[in-house]
């Protein structure tokens, strides 16, 4: 069953990038870290990567009387029909709650959530050198794509074309080479 936010509140960019970060996250190994992540330099790798800003705060689930545990998220800008009519909230290390990786609508007065992240100052205890291991981490290698295609290649012949246009290799639609050093074109320009 899809819910109604699936459906209806979050647009299918918002759904794309909750799947991206998600698989993102997954990645990710925490081991190979002499201390815990934290949520700061998580919500800074995965954005980096989804070109999303990030926003440092605090998060409480009563924000009216105070208090709440620091926290960085990412906002992720809604814009329908040329105007900005608020932000959905990716938060990509969820405090106290799974799923870890949530979309949450922050533009509806009717949805609370928005209320429970409270933007504050910039963090300037960043740790850069951790930002960038994560974002290494979470990058799928050159060599994971190639086996990724070399799988969907064996299950499906005909889906190679197309998923090598989606990561920028455009096949020649005649033999099937990687243009430009297809043999249509090579025959063309009287290239052997």
């Amino acid at each position: 069953m899809k819910s109604y936010s699936e459906t209806n509140v979050f647009t299918p960019e918002e759904l794309s990038l909750l799947e991206r970060a998600r698989a993102y996250v997954a990645r990710v190994d925490e081991s190979a870290f002499d201390s815990p992540i934290r949520c700061h330099e998580l919500a800074r790798a995965v954005g980096k990567l989804l070109g999303l800003q990030h926003e440092d705060g605090v998060y409480s689930l009563l924000p009216e009387i105070g208090g709440g545990v620091d926290h960085s998220w990412l906002i992720v800008p809604r814009d329908f029909k040329g105007e900005r009519v608020g932000c959905s909230i990716l938060d990509v290390y969820a405090v106290g709650s799974l799923p870890q990786v949530r979309l949450l609508d922050g533009s509806s007065h009717s949805v609370p959530h928005g209320r429970n992240f409270i933007k504050q100052r910039k963090r300037d205890d960043i740790d850069e050198v951790t930002v960038e291991r994560l974002v290494q981490m979470m990058r799928m290698s050159r060599h994971e794509a190639v086996m990724i295609l070399a799988d969907a290649a064996r299950a499906n012949p005909d889906s190679l074309r197309l998923v090598a246009q989606l990561i920028g290799y455009a096949a020649c639609p005649r033999c099937d080479y990687v243009l430009p050093n297809c043999m249509c074109v090579r025959a063309k320009e009287g290239i052997t």
